[in-house]
C-alpha cells in the first residue's frame, strides 16, 4: 500500500518546499509536514477504499497546508483570517510547483469547508477536509496529554 501512495505523491515529497514543511509546527509538537502526511495518507486509503480519485486525494493532501509562516504566532484577530486566507496562499504555493487539476485545487481551495463558505463539488474534498480536522484533533489530542505530565514534573522538582 505504501508503494502505491508513493507513486501518487512521490514527485512531490522530496520537493524542497513540501520538505521544508518539517521546520514549521503545526498542532502541538506536530509539524506541518507530519500533519500533511498524515492527512494525505489517510485520504488516500479513504478514497481508494471507496473507489475515488484517491490519487487526487493524495496529492492534495499533502499540499494542503503549504504555507510558510507560524500561524501560532498571529493575533486573534489575524488567527481568524489565516482559516479563511491559508488555503488560498497553499494553492498558490502548490500551483508552483506542480501542475493541479481542478479536483487537486478544490481539495486545497476548499479544505476548511463548512468555514470556506462554498459547498465542494467533488466527494475528495469532503474526505480530504473532514481527514484534516480528524488528525488535526487527534494531533493536538497527543499534545494535551502531555500536559499533565509536564505539570507532575514542574509541582515535583518544586517539593524537592
Amino acid at each position: 500500500m505504501v508503494k502505491k501512495y508513493m507513486n501518487c505523491v512521490g514527485d512531490l515529497i522530496f520537493s524542497p518546499d513540501v520538505q521544508n514543511l518539517e521546520h514549521y509546527a503545526q498542532h502541538g509538537d506536530i509539524s506541518r509536514l507530519r500533519h500533511s502526511l498524515n492527512v494525505s495518507y489517510y485520504s488516500f486509503l479513504i478514497c481508494r477504499i471507496f473507489g475515488l480519485h484517491y490519487r487526487d486525494a493524495a496529492r492534495a493532501g499533502l499540499l494542503h497546508d503549504l504555507f510558510f509562516y507560524y500561524w501560532q504566532d498571529l493575533s486573534p484577530e489575524n488567527t481568524k483570517s489565516h482559516v479563511l486566507l491559508h488555503p488560498r496562499i497553499a494553492l498558490e504555493n502548490a500551483r508552483v510547483i506542480t501542475k493541479l487539476n481542478r479536483r487537486e485545487e478544490e481539495i486545497i481551495a476548499l479544505h476548511m469547508f463548512p468555514l470556506c463558505g462554498r459547498f465542494p463539488r467533488f466527494l475528495e474534498t469532503y474526505i480530504v477536509s473532514l481527514v484534516d480536522k480528524i488528525c488535526a484533533f487527534m494531533e493536538a489530542l497527543t499534545f494535551i496529554k502531555r500536559i499533565p505530565r509536564l505539570c507532575r514534573v514542574k509541582i515535583a522538582s518544586r517539593n524537592r
